[in-house]
């Protein structure tokens, strides 16, 4: 079965301004990419922040809101359709994990212990990546 019929009402829907299929399209977009400077990949970004900054009240929308943010932080973190930014990718991930998404508490924990372990090993302070 082809999705593309799916991926077609997504972006019709996308384009229209509805949240859900703005972050649903963005998916599909950062699946079927191919190198991270892909111009789907950006329009997968624009997307998720549309889907990010959208500002859902129900409760099954903001779970797509706190999906967009975490996405759009992987996004950053790994430099997909952006400039990779290690503290943007914290910020996206902050404000998920701050609604009760466990894959950006998980990421944060990761990030940080990542960073923890590195400055023991370096006999280092914590960097700025800590006070986020």
């Amino acid at each position: 079965m082809s999705l593309a019929p799916a991926i077609l009402f997504y972006h019709l829907a996308a384009i229209q301004g509805h949240s859900l299929a703005q972050y649903r399209y963005a998916r599909c977009l950062l699946q079927s990419s191919g190198s991270s400077s892909d111009p789907e990949r950006q329009r997968a970004v624009s997307m998720l922040k549309q889907a990010a900054d959208s500002g859902l009240t129900e409760v099954s929308a903001a779970t797509e809101d706190s999906q967009s943010r975490f996405h759009l932080g992987i996004c950053y973190e790994r430099g997909l359709g952006v400039q990779r930014n290690l503290g943007e990718a914290v910020k996206c991930y902050q404000q998920s994990a701050a609604v009760g998404n466990e894959p950006a508490q998980e990421r944060l924990r990761t990030l940080f212990n990542v960073e923890a372990a590195g400055n023991a090993s370096q006999g280092l302070v914590p960097s700025k990546l800590s006070a986020l």
